[in-house]
């Protein structure tokens, strides 16, 4: 999952269905030990969370423990702290990014990363 767009919402729901990656399956990624998800992001309000999360936009419901968040109004480089590699369904699915603000003030992203790793 990579890109060099921005994008914005004050919504407090927004499955960005452009952007993603269809027919992920994680079994494809034979012995992968973790997984990382992190993008640049800011909200305009420092009262206002900036949330970003993985969504499973096939079965309708987001990634466990991918939602990654700040409150800075410089883009800053954030990412998951939890490897979550085994939260992924087991089928393919059509993968996107769920893109959020907390309290309705305009929140960003650019450049979101899905990073797997082998050790």
């Amino acid at each position: 999952m990579s890109s060099n767009a921005v994008w914005s919402t004050s919504s407090s729901i927004i499955i960005w269905e452009f952007n993603g990656i269809p027919d992920f399956n994680i079994q494809n990624y034979h012995n992968a030990d973790s997984v990382v998800f992190g993008a640049y992001i800011k909200s305009e309000d420092v009262a206002t969370n900036c949330i970003l999360e993985l969504y499973d936009e096939t079965n309708d419901t987001v990634i466990a423990n991918s939602s990654i968040r700040t409150n800075s109004t410089s883009y800053v480089w954030v990412t998951t702290s939890f490897n979550f590699l085994n939260e992924f369904p087991k089928e393919p699915i059509d993968l996107r990014m769920k893109l959020t603000s907390d309290n309705g003030a305009n929140v960003s992203l650019r450049v979101p990363r899905l990073i797997l790793l082998w050790e």
